[in-house]
């Protein structure tokens, strides 16, 4: 098996200002403000302006020029304004709902981070002293063997621990990576 050196993810800062879902919810925050104030200029008076060109049917047609001025008054109130209170309400919904995500991000990814500590110590241990450990066990194992100080089963023995902490340097160097891929994931995703 050819040996490749396993190196580590790195890690995506939290970054949630350009969070994909972050940025959903302030349009839609944006559009439910643009809806409030447009509910609100409902209640103004609507001014209509309109010119119109028109022509008769008939033996001696003649174009007509003309305009039209119009002025609409709201009459009912209440049906308006219970809409200006929806729209106001729609966009606290909103905000509310950002603030809940954004505050269960930060803990997921504090959660995720939390993890990748205790994966890092296991890694740092293997690399200042579980790899020098594993070789010299591994050299002394062949030594003893060749020169008989021990048997078959010892030496097996000394090889199976040299292997382990090489196998949990793995598992750790694999679960901090996949943590890794699971904060980055989130911080562009979800």
């Amino acid at each position: 098996v050819n040996e490749e050196n396993l190196e580590r993810i790195p890690l995506s800062p939290l970054d949630s200002a350009s969070h994909p879902v972050i940025n959903y919810y302030a349009d839609a925050i944006n559009l439910w403000a643009s809806n409030y104030k447009l509910e609100k200029q409902r209640l103004l008076p609507d001014l209509n302006l309109s010119v119109f060109q028109g022509m008769n049917k008939g033996v001696g047609r003649q174009t007509y020029s003309g305009f039209h001025v119009g002025v609409a008054l709201p009459l009912w109130f209440g049906y308006q304004k219970s809409k200006i209170e929806a729209a106001k309400t729609q966009t606290k919904i909103i905000a509310s709902a950002r603030n809940n995500y954004l505050i269960q991000l930060r803990s997921q990814y504090n959660a995720l981070l939390s993890d990748l500590r205790q994966f890092e110590k296991e890694l740092v241990y293997y690399e200042e002293t579980g790899k020098k450990l594993s070789e010299e066990t591994l050299f002394h194992a062949n030594k003893a063997y060749q020169n008989g100080e021990i048997n078959f089963l010892q030496y097996t023995q000394f090889l199976e621990n040299s292997k382990t902490i090489e196998s949990n340097y793995l598992r750790y160097l694999f679960q901090y990576n996949e943590t890794v891929l699971e904060a980055n994931y989130l911080m562009n995703y979800k």
